[in-house]
């Protein structure tokens, strides 16, 4: 095949075995072979193929060091994806001299600094690596949209570079050691060689202007570092944002209200993990749009606000259910979202445990403000979440019933009550939550029979309800005696009736009898007249049976 320019292979199991001198015969312009096995040496064969603009090798079983030729027979290639095998070795130090758009090698074994970036690229994925160090400082203007260092090692703080990138849409630093705060790229730091401009008036002085380079910034997720301080106030810039996580870092303070104001667009706003205190704003359930919201393990305080009807995407069960308005999950949310939707990992508790949703979550709903200091009644308006598919207030201090109004959360897959001090007995509405897979009672002050029916019968594991001492029925070993079925309760009503009648016959004989008895015990005139009409009676009814008797026998 001299001719041969696209050859696609993608998505099979097929291995290329060639001979390790093999040259081939062609010059290819397109090469996808996703998922064929190429290893585990590197592929020589592919020094020759210079004119490649794409080149897919994701997943290829590849366990070999990058040669140092590759970076430069592929300097033209437009488009490089390398993710997902046991690639290691270093980088150029530069990538300037690479006319890649898009550039995706993660889940590898990489080390080393990351490269300055060239000019031409629009998305760069190095997460899941062994990069170290800092970010680099490039100073020329960089088109740059997807910037995703997930999972390394990158240390110090987060460097005003990314101040730079204009273009930016897509930034995750999670998963590594990053100190400090999030640097304010909302104002130009002063001029050093600036003199006397202090005394420059606010239209002048360049120094101080406002320049909104995060305006295209949406997705920002720096989860699992070791990032401080109050609620970055220069987040308000950022107001295009629809995914916020800063989860598991050392932010304190309040979480301000201004939120729902700056960033309406937010879908997702993950702040579990830190030590945020105050109470929960109402203005936060105010953001239509939002579909997963998490403050746990903080030091919030307070009540769980009850404007829970304006979280309106929570409200509806699935996409199709959502109209044509300001919340719907509209054509342009997908389009902007399909383009990063294989960079976006979300981390979520649920089910009893940490679940990684990778281009899975647009339909998930969530709601977590589990292990806080919350206190009071679980708002009966919960009933409205009716899209919630996760719902954990753990470990905290609300007290009061369940509101019956859980029976409304038909999409329900998980919730979990455990840790609290909540009492009275289990809705029966909670059978009504046919999709319940994970459910969580325990250790509360919860009474009477546990409901059954539906999903409820499948979820058979007594540690649901452990550490309520007044609960019974299945799946407990503990029977419930108080209620019975209509044919025993009609049999106890007669046995109960029964019962008292013969009580009644005998303290009614026993008055009667004492009231004669006493007559004649304390009157004594009565007791004489009694005896006497006693023999009279005794005297007439002996001589009649005499008389009869006699009677009889003269016959």
């Amino acid at each position: 095949m001299t001719n041969l320019k696209n050859l696609y292979l993608s998505g099979n199991f097929l291995s290329l075995i060639v001979a390790a001198n093999w040259v081939p015969p062609f010059r290819l312009r397109f090469a996808k072979f996703s998922s064929c096995r190429l290893g585990p040496k590197f592929p020589e064969w592919l020094k020759w193929q210079t004119n490649i603009i794409s080149l897919d090798i994701y997943n290829t079983n590849i366990v070999d060091e990058v040669p140092v030729w590759f970076w430069h027979v592929f300097s033209k290639t437009l488009y490089l994806d390398l993710t997902k095998n046991n690639l290691s070795g270093f980088m150029p130090e530069s990538l300037e001299f690479m006319s890649a758009i898009h550039l995706f090698l993660s889940e590898n074994q990489f080390q080393g600094f990351v490269p300055r970036l060239s000019k031409s690229l629009s998305i760069l994925d190095l997460s899941k690596n062994e990069f170290s160090g800092f970010l680099p400082s490039n100073k020329e203007n960089l088109i740059l949209e997807a910037l995703n260092l997930r999972q390394n090692v990158l240390n110090g703080s987060i460097s005003q570079f990314i101040c730079q990138l204009k273009h930016l849409q897509f930034l995750d630093l999670s998963h590594n050691f990053l100190v400090g705060n999030i640097p304010n790229c909302g104002r130009r730091s002063p001029d050093p060689k600036q003199k006397n401009h202090s005394r420059l008036t606010s239209s002048t002085n360049q120094s101080f202007v406002e320049h909104k380079y995060y305006s295209t910034l949406k997705f920002l997720f720096l989860s699992y570092n070791k990032l401080g301080g109050e609620f970055p106030k220069h987040l308000t810039y950022f107001n295009n944002l629809i995914i916020l996580n800063l989860e598991n870092n050392n932010f304190f303070g309040s979480i301000p209200p201004w939120i729902v104001k700056k960033q309406p667009s937010l879908r997702l706003l993950l702040l579990g993990s830190n030590r945020f205190n105050g109470t929960i704003p109402d203005q936060l359930f105010q953001l239509e749009q939002l579909q997963i919201l998490d403050l746990s393990n903080n030091n919030l305080t307070g009540i769980v606000p009850c404007s829970m009807k304006t979280l309106t995407s929570m409200t509806y069960k699935d996409v199709t259910d959502i109209g044509l308005g300001t919340y719907d999950l509209t054509i342009e949310w997908l389009n902007v979202i399909s383009n990063y939707i294989m960079l976006i990992v979300m981390e979520v508790v649920t089910k009893g445990e940490r679940l990684d949703f990778k281009g899975n979550f647009l339909e998930f709903k969530s709601l977590d403000l589990s292990g806080n200091n919350l206190v009071g009644n679980i708002p009966e308006e919960i009933g409205v979440l009716e899209g919630l598919i996760n719902l954990n207030l753990s470990r905290n201090k609300l007290s009061g019933f369940i509101p019956t109004s859980i029976g409304n959360l038909r999409s329900l897959e998980s919730l979990d009550f455990s840790n609290k001090e909540l009492s009275g007995s289990i809705p029966s509405s909670l059978a009504d939550l046919t999709f319940l897979s994970h459910l969580n009672m325990s250790y509360n002050n919860l009474s009477g029979r546990i409901p059954s029916g539906h999903q409820l019968q499948t979820l058979n594991d007594p540690s649901i309800y452990e550490g309520n001492n007044g609960l019974c029925g299945f799946p407990l070993s503990i029977e419930c005696f108080e209620r019975k079925t209509t044919s025993q309760s009609f049999a106890s009503s007669e046995n109960k009736n029964s019962h008292e009648f013969f009580v009644g016959a005998i303290i009614g004989f026993a008055v009667g009898a004492w009231m004669v008895y006493g007559a004649l015990v304390f009157n004594k005139s009565m007791r004489v007249a009694s005896f006497v009409f006693v023999d009279n009676m005794y005297d007439s009814l002996y001589l009649l049976v005499i008389l009869n008797w006699t009677r009889i026998t003269q016959k």
